[in-house]
């Protein structure tokens, strides 16, 4: 039907554009909070970023794991955002850099690092899981697809949750030795605390994907479901 694919293109394309405005602007608020100066060059940058990240999520559209994705960029931009709110309340203005600063003065790692870091900077983690668990709200729990059969929304935040923090200790107890600028530092930790929040997310995501497979070829069949 010519009518409902060009609506659900259309409503595909605003989709697109929407992401892809959300994850432009996230990076041009860490940038300054990182204390880069807004320039023509970095204009440029941002807008090159705006119109790729367009053409990478409408040429993505048609790929079978698209929803995925959507989710977990929603889930970190989201996340971003609220980090640079919460460490805003704890830092003041230069909050990413001080929080960077502390995170590699403690020297921690595993449950303990964390909980130091949770100590110092209440607020960015705080910020950081609300933000996260309002990008899965917006961007999966509306999608069924996004979800294992049978699986309600609580129980997939839940998971998502569970991965998310998983992977977070995960990152902890793996800390190379890094040295530079407090704004290297800053560009690292977030680097490493988006990609390891997404690889446990992901991880449980795929566990939960294997053991409901299990479950439902383990099932009996129905005599007669055929008919």
């Amino acid at each position: 039907m010519p009518c409902v694919r060009s609506d659900s293109r259309r409503a595909g394309e605003r989709e697109s554009w929407s992401l892809a405005l959300l994850m432009t602007a996230t990076l041009f608020l860490t940038l300054q909070a990182l204390g880069v100066a807004l320039s023509e060059r970095l204009l440029v940058a941002l807008l090159t970023t705006l119109a790729v990240s367009v053409w990478a999520l409408q040429l993505l559209a048609g790929w079978r794991g698209t929803v995925y994705l959507r989710t977990l960029l929603i889930m970190l931009l989201m996340g971003q955002l609220g980090m640079l709110f919460g460490s805003a309340v704890d830092f003041g203005a230069a909050g990413l850099v001080m929080l960077a600063g502390w995170c590699s003065a403690l020297g921690s790692s595993g449950l303990g690092g964390l909980w130091g870091k949770l100590g110092i900077a209440p607020w960015s983690y705080a910020g950081m899981l609300i933000g996260c668990n309002l990008g899965m709200l917006l961007g999966a729990c509306h999608v069924r697809s996004a979800m294992q059969p049978g699986m309600s929304r609580w129980l997939f935040l839940s998971l998502s949750n569970l991965g998310m923090l998983l992977g977070l200790l995960l990152m902890e107890a793996w800390q190379p030795a890094v040295s530079g600028s407090l704004q290297n530092l800053a560009v690292l930790m977030v680097v490493q605390t988006l990609l390891a929040m997404a690889a446990g997310m992901a991880a449980m995501w795929w566990l939960s994907a294997r053991l409901n497979r299990r479950g439902l070829t383990g099932m009996p069949s129905i005599p007669g479901g055929g008919e």
